[in-house]
C-alpha cells in the first residue's frame, strides 16, 4: 500500500508543478474520452503521470483511468486493481479555478474479479487550491488529510468525521427543471432547509467542502442525462466510499448505497446518479 501511495503522492506533484508552469492549458487536443468529454493537454499530461507511476507497481494486477479506453495489465500476480481519474474539473483549468484528481483502489476476489464498491480498499483524492490537500481513506478507517509542504505531504488532520448537519448544498443548479421528480423532492428539501448552495464545477472541491462542512452532493440523473454523468469507477465509488467511512451517506437511483452497485466490468466508463450526505440531509431524500 505505500508503494501505491508513494506513486500518488509524486503524481500530485508533478500535477501541481503542470498547472503553475504550463502556458498552453487552454489547448483542446479534439479528442473526447468513453464518456464524451473534450480532452484537454493537461488531462493527457495527468494521465501519463499516472501511467509512468503505476506501470512499475507489481502489487497492482489491472488499472484503468477515465481517459483510457482498455485496462491496463501491470501483473498476473498483482492483488489490487486501480481506478483513477487523472484529472477532475478540467473545464476549471481555463479559468484557473479549483480541480483535482481521484483513486481507488480494489481487493479482487480468487478470479480476479472485483464484485462490487465493498472491494474497495483505499480511496482518496487530491485537491488543488490554495494548499495542495490529499485525502486518504484506508478500510474502514476516518479519513486523513495530508498537505503538500517543502514537497512532502504532511499528516495535517487525523480522524475526519462528517458533521450531521451542514448548511450547503452543491448541485447544478442548471438542471433543476429537468430534474427526475425524486431528485426534485431532494433539492425542494434543500431550499425549505435554508441551505446555500454552492457549485464549482469539480466534484472534488464540492464533496471536500461537505465532507468537511456538512450537506448534501447531488448530481442526479435528469432529461439530458438518464443515467447520471458522473462515472461510478473514477469519481462515485472512491467518494461514496471515502463519505460513508467519514459517518455519511452514499445513494445511487434507487436509493441504495453507491457501494453497492455492481462493479461495471462490461461498461468501465458506466455513469450513475449520485448523492453524498450528511445524516440530517439523508433524511431529504425519504420524505
Amino acid at each position: 500500500m505505500e508503494q501505491i501511495i508513494d506513486a500518488f503522492k509524486v503524481s500530485s506533484i508533478e500535477i501541481k508543478y503542470l498547472l503553475e508552469t504550463d502556458l498552453t492549458l487552454k489547448s483542446i487536443t479534439n479528442i473526447h474520452n468513453k464518456s464524451g468529454d473534450d480532452v484537454k493537454k493537461l488531462d493527457l499530461d495527468a494521465n501519463n503521470i499516472f501511467h509512468k507511476n503505476l506501470d512499475n507497481c507489481n502489487h497492482i494486477y489491472k488499472y484503468i483511468t477515465e481517459e483510457d479506453n482498455e485496462e491496463t495489465l501491470v501483473n498476473k500476480q498483482g492483488t489490487y486493481y486501480v481506478s483513477v481519474d487523472p484529472l477532475d474539473g478540467s473545464s476549471n483549468i481555463e479559468n484557473n479555478n479549483i480541480v483535482g484528481n481521484i483513486f481507488c483502489i480494489f481487493s479482487l476476489n480468487y478470479k480476479k474479479e472485483v464484485i462490487s464498491g465493498k472491494n474497495i480498499v483505499f480511496a482518496g483524492y487530491c485537491l488543488y487550491g490554495p494548499k495542495t490537500h490529499l485525502v486518504c481513506c484506508k478500510g474502514s478507517t476516518l479519513p486523513e488529510i495530508y498537505q503538500l509542504i517543502n514537497n512532502n505531504f504532511i499528516c495535517i488532520c487525523k480522524n475526519i468525521e462528517m458533521p450531521v448537519f451542514g448548511k450547503y448544498y452543491c448541485c447544478n443548479v442548471n438542471n433543476i427543471n429537468s430534474l427526475n421528480t425524486p431528485f426534485n423532492r431532494v433539492y425542494n428539501s434543500c431550499i425549505k432547509g435554508i441551505r446555500k448552495v454552492r457549485w464549482s464545477g469539480c466534484m472534488v472541491a464540492d464533496v471536500h467542502r461537505i465532507l468537511l462542512d456538512g450537506g448534501i452532493f447531488f448530481y442526479p440523473s435528469a432529461k439530458k442525462t438518464p443515467n447520471g454523468k458522473l462515472r461510478l469507477l473514477y469519481e462515485c465509488y472512491p467518494m461514496a466510499f471515502i463519505i460513508e467511512n467519514a459517518g455519511g451517506y452514499s445513494y445511487n437511483e434507487n436509493f441504495k448505497s453507491i457501494l453497492d452497485t455492481e462493479f461495471p466490468k462490461d461498461n468501465l466508463h458506466k455513469t450513475t446518479p449520485i448523492i453524498l450526505s450528511s445524516l440530517v440531509e439523508s433524511n431529504f431524500i425519504f420524505t
